[in-house]
């Protein structure tokens, strides 16, 4: 694979924006199931995942291939209607979320900056 979708650290960040979009989603279920009694909190192994695509970073490309998400049912119970959920957990573990997507976000500006003055040599 060629070209700027060559690029590892250009994948790699993308596969990282998708994990965590992926996350946002998960901890916003489990926010909208709060109340509902029984459910289970989930979570992405954003780490794991992360780890796993850096030791197969050919797979990011393919369309079958690429590291795997690993969702995790956590069997925490927070309250005696067997719901996982801590709406204040979540709400610190979203900000975290949310914090590390701006992150990420800004170093996939500054790499592709980086790349768009190597390919102009300079000129705007």
């Amino acid at each position: 694979m060629g070209g700027l979708l060559g690029d590892f650290t250009v994948r790699f960040l993308g596969k990282a924006l998708d994990l965590l979009n992926l996350r946002q989603r998960v901890l916003a279920q489990n926010l909208a199931n709060a109340e509902t009694p029984g459910y289970r909190r989930m979570d992405v192994d954003f780490r794991r995942a992360l780890l796993q695509a850096m030791e197969d970073p050919e797979g990011w490309g393919n369309k079958t291939g690429g590291p795997q998400v690993f969702l995790v049912q956590e069997n925490r119970l927070s309250r005696l209607d067997g719901n996982g959920v801590d709406v204040d957990q979540e709400l610190v573990e979203l900000t975290e979320n949310a914090l590390l997507f701006q992150s990420v976000t800004a170093a996939l500006r500054v790499k592709l900056a980086m790349l768009r003055a190597a390919i102009t040599e300079g000129r705007r």
